[in-house]
């Protein structure tokens, strides 16, 4: 005796589509966490191959560890205690610093710095402290930002609220930086010195050498808003560099 063919069940005949709806879903994640971890490990190379870079050119770049994370959209590393040593002396160390990307847009990053930082320039050591100190880094490019600032070296102190921070390339003049800085709020050991405003270039010496040495910088403005805030100014960096002070009171 033949039997009629049964009828697939309603959920059977809607169970094919269903699964190549989750292997299509399951390959893209699988794709995407591929790309991901392309892009993971080409932030991370790039961090290692700058530190050798800056090391050949005999510099002195150490951290204690080295990470990164944010998938699936972002690109964050974070390097621990980083310590970087010019070799004239000057240099610079934080308990952290962090860089942070979308994987999608790898031509600019944020750096986020913590509210405590070391500065070392010309032989004195410069305390740093700050509130939501960030930088933006486009193409080449920098712009940083800070609710509060405040340095400190022996005998002079100086704090602003706001700040903002801009450099960038010359039109026409490739080795030549533009530079701008505005501060509001400026106290220099205890004077209070209103809104200073700063621009001028920075000279890069010609060459193909990685990182570019400076060769000077020139103030084209210096702006405050009494006259006893400027002499406490040049006053206070004269501890650090009495060529920097003259320039102060030349403007």
């Amino acid at each position: 005796m033949h039997l009629p063919p049964l009828d697939d069940p309603p959920a059977s005949r809607h169970l094919g589509p269903m699964i190549r709806l989750i292997l299509v879903t399951a390959l893209a994640a699988l794709l995407y966490a591929g790309y991901w971890g392309l892009g993971a490990r080409a932030t991370l190379a790039d961090a290692r191959t700058l530190a050798e870079d800056l090391r050949a050119a005999g510099w002195e770049v150490d951290w204690s560890d080295i990470s990164l994370r944010g998938f699936p959209s972002r690109l964050d590393l974070t390097v621990e205690d980083p310590s970087v040593r010019l070799p004239g002396g000057d240099g610079w160390h934080a308990p952290f610093l962090q860089s942070l990307q979308l994987s999608y847009s790898r031509d600019r990053a944020i750096l986020v710095f913590p509210d405590r930082q070391t500065l070392t320039l010309s032989g004195t050591e410069i305390a740093v402290e700050d509130t939501a100190l960030r930088a933006s880094i486009r193409g080449s490019g920098i712009t940083a930002e800070a609710e509060t600032l405040g340095l400190s070296w022996p005998g002079h102190r100086v704090t602003s609220g706001p700040v903002l921070a801009a450099l960038r390339p010359e039109p026409g003049a490739p080795d030549t930086l533009q530079l701008y800085l505005r501060a509001d709020e400026v106290r220099v050991d205890g004077v209070p010195l209103g809104t200073l405003l700063i621009e001028g270039r920075a000279f890069l010496e010609p060459g193909d050498a990685l990182p570019p040495g400076l060769a000077g910088i020139e103030l084209t403005r210096l702006d405050t808003a009494t006259s006893a805030g400027r002499a406490a100014l040049a006053g206070a960096v004269a501890a650090i560099s009495p060529a920097a002070a003259a320039e102060v009171q030349r403007q």
